[in-house]
């Protein structure tokens, strides 16, 4: 018995070390801003990434920012916050977000930049039914921004029954190519417009609640050169590119749900480019294999 609540006590004040440390840390980075600047918190999922530590570094001029991020950093950062969070574990979720000191925060702004993708219907034009959407791909992309988005909604919710009006701002990095139901990647553009759906519910729901979706075009990250190696990237995006274009736009948007693309253009880009499914599995068969279609339809 004695071994037990020793196990509890020290759970207990690793949690409450934690909570602590992080309240200091937040102190000490907060000292770096004026009292205005730290009225607006954004907090970011993903942002190991290279499009999440790209927003991290332009915000955290003007800005209070917590980084979430389940491994952690490789390299310290002492511009922003950093919470080690398993976002696919609502337990880890509430009590981290419970160590967030919101004293004097008007407005929250949530930027989730994570997502998995996957290239389906490999064996085009034969069609491979998909009667449910990849796991891998859902947890990533739906339920890392809900179990994020759900406690921290009624976390606020307290704070503004305690008299506190505090705003919040949801917003995600999407593809352009969701909007277009595309047969090759049908579990991440659903899995987008699942995050959609929810976002505009809860902007329609809530008053203080407001929507912004960033779709973007190809961009040049690590993991999308792991999926597509043979890519041409000249007319891709980089992560700057997408900063530089949606970061002040989405600090400043009033409306209750807004989406923006953003793009670098191609000459070469064929308008019915996301409609026409041989032609997009041309092109990423050349992309992910360095292939022709011939050599990779299968019978």
């Amino acid at each position: 018995m004695e071994t037990k609540n020793n196990n509890i006590k020290l759970k207990v004040n690793k949690k409450n070390l934690t909570k602590n440390l992080t309240k200091i840390q937040t102190k000490v980075l907060n000292k770096k801003l004026t009292k205005n600047q730290t009225k607006d918190l954004i907090i970011i999922a993903g942002v190991t990434g290279e499009i999440g530590i790209d927003f991290a570094n332009y915000y955290s001029k003007e800005y209070r920012v917590i980084g979430i991020s389940r491994t952690g950093m490789q390299k310290d950062y002492d511009n922003f916050e950093m919470l080690n969070m398993d976002l696919l574990n609502p337990e880890d979720v509430v009590e981290k977000l419970d160590t967030i000191d919101f004293d004097g925060v008007c407005n929250v702004t949530v930027l989730h930049s994570i997502g998995v993708d996957k290239f389906e219907n490999t064996n085009y034009p034969k069609i491979e039914p998909i009667n449910t959407i990849d796991e891998d791909v859902y947890n990533s992309n739906v339920n890392t921004f809900k179990n994020l988005v759900r406690p921290l909604i009624e976390k606020i919710e307290e704070l503004r029954e305690d008299g506190n009006r505090i705003k919040l701002k949801l917003s995600m990095i999407a593809s352009i190519a969701d909007k277009h139901d595309v047969l090759m990647l049908t579990s991440f553009s659903e899995s987008k417009n699942i995050v959609r759906s929810y976002m505009r519910n809860l902007s329609n729901n809530f008053s203080w609640v407001s929507a912004f979706v960033i779709n973007v075009s190809s961009t040049v990250t690590k993991s999308a050169l792991e999926v597509r190696p043979f890519s041409d990237t000249k007319y891709w995006l980089t992560s700057k590119d997408i900063v530089s274009r949606s970061a002040k736009r989405l600090m400043s948007s009033k409306k209750e749900y807004t989406e923006i693309d953003v793009f670098k253009k191609n000459p070469a880009f064929e308008k019915d480019y996301f409609s026409d499914n041989a032609k997009i599995f041309k092109r990423w068969a050349k992309f992910c294999w360095n292939k022709d279609v011939s050599e990779v339809v299968t019978e």
